[in-house]
Formats: C-alpha cells, sequence, structure tokens
C-alpha cells in the first residue's frame, strides 16, 4: 500500500520498520482528489513538503526521513489500510496531544500488534 507524502504517514513508515515498509522516489500529485488538475510539484514546494514532514517526525522524536522519498507498506493479510489507520489514530488520540513522543510510542506499540497479527481467514 503506498503511504501519501507527509508526516503522519512519514511516522507510520517509520515505526511499522523496514521489514514491512521499503522507500521509493516520491511522487507528487498531478490530480486533487476530486480529480483536478494541480500544477506539478516546484522545488520550493517539495522542500516545503520535507521540512513539514521533518518537523512532525521531529516532534514525535523520529529522525528525519531522506529527501524525496515516500514509503510502501507491506500489510499482512486481514490488514487493510482503514485499520491500520484506525489502529494509530486510536493510539494517538488516547494521549495528549501535545506529547509527540508519547504518541509514537503508543502508534508503535499499536502498529507492532496489528502487523504480527494472524491472517484472518
Amino acid at each position: 500500500m503506498h503511504l501519501d507524502l507527509n508526516g503522519w504517514t512519514a511516522l507510520i513508515a517509520y515505526l511499522a520498520g523496514p521489514e514491512y515498509v521499503f522507500q521509493r522516489p516520491a511522487t507528487y500529485p498531478t490530480r486533487s482528489r476530486d480529480g483536478h488538475p494541480l500544477e506539478p510539484a516546484t522545488d520550493e514546494i517539495r522542500a516545503l513538503i520535507h521540512e513539514m514532514t521533518a518537523e512532525y517526525l521531529a516532534h514525535a522524536g523520529v529522525p528525519e526521513q531522506p529527501f524525496g522519498v515516500d514509503w510502501e507498506i507491506s500489510l499482512p493479510p486481514g490488514v487493510d489500510e482503514g485499520r491500520l489507520h484506525g489502529a494509530c489514530m486510536a493510539a494517538h488520540h488516547a494521549i495528549d496531544p501535545n506529547n509527540g513522543r508519547l504518541a509514537a510510542q503508543r502508534m508503535l506499540t499499536a502498529l507492532r500488534e496489528l502487523l504480527a497479527e494472524p491472517a484472518r481467514g
């Protein structure tokens, strides 16, 4: 599953770990979610996205990711995008949103439990 290029998904990629994620050259959308064309991402926009992502990760105590990459995550059978984001959101919102490090720890626990689940038949 492709993870959009933002701080939240970069945190998910970092916490899931290399056994579940791999990086690829970043892609930038050419259409909005409702299908309207978007201007190509300039170097300035790409740098801004990277900077905002790095700030989000730093708040969680996570190292900055390489510039110009985004992530793919391999989900085990029975785990879909909705369950992935739901588990992370529940863990994240269970604590003070200003405590990024604790949120990351809770998300790590939730992700590891979810990704280690046996396949549902």
